[in-house]
Parts: structure tokens; C-alpha cells; sequence
């Protein structure tokens, strides 16, 4: 899916999470109408087309699921490129939805 330039982007990452506290992340993602990558394991690059997401609220929904993770979460403003050694299906959602 391809999203809007006025879209806000995150990139959430989490140290040390169980399979439930992903899963349940990502659930409330999903929950949000927000698009997510996640080919790398405790990290998320997020596109929140509602405008429902904050740096704040989405470190506060990670820490929630995950109490003694280290969370960290970067607002993008402008995507002036990546690079990525991943699966071709990766890199479609990356070429569609982050930039």
C-alpha cells in the first residue's frame, strides 16, 4: 500500500521481547490502521496514516506489553533513502510504504 507523504513515520525498536509482547504490539498496530515492517527482529518501521501515533504513545504501548525492554522510537520526517539485504517480499512493502 502506498501512503501519503503526510503520513507519520516511526521506527520502534524493543530489546529482549517475547513472542507475546510482539505479537501483542503488533496487534495494537494492526488495531490503529497503522502499516508496519518488521523483518527485523524487535524492530518496527511504522506508518501511521491516522495520525493516532506519537513517539510517546507508541513507546508507552511498547514498555506496556514489554516493562523491562529497552524501547527506542525515532519519528521520520523525510525519507531520503535506505538500503536493505532482505527477502524481495520485504523490500516491496519498503518500496510501496516507506518513502
Amino acid at each position: 500500500m502506498s501512503y501519503p507523504p503526510s503520513v507519520r513515520r516511526f521506527i520502534v525498536a524493543g530489546s529482549e521481547l517475547r513472542p507475546e509482547a510482539q505479537r501483542a504490539f503488533v496487534q495494537m498496530l494492526t488495531d490503529a490502521g497503522s502499516g508496519w515492517w518488521s523483518w527485523v527482529p524487535g524492530m518496527w518501521l511504522v506508518v501511521d496514516a491516522s495520525r493516532r501515533w506519537t513517539m510517546e504513545s507508541l513507546r508507552a504501548a511498547l514498555a506496556g506489553v514489554s516493562p523491562t525492554s529497552t524501547v527506542f522510537v525515532m519519528r521520520v520526517r523525510d525519507v531520503a533513502g535506505w538500503t536493505a539485504n532482505a527477502p524481495e517480499e520485504a523490500l516491496a512493502w519498503l518500496t510501496d510504504s516507506w518513502r
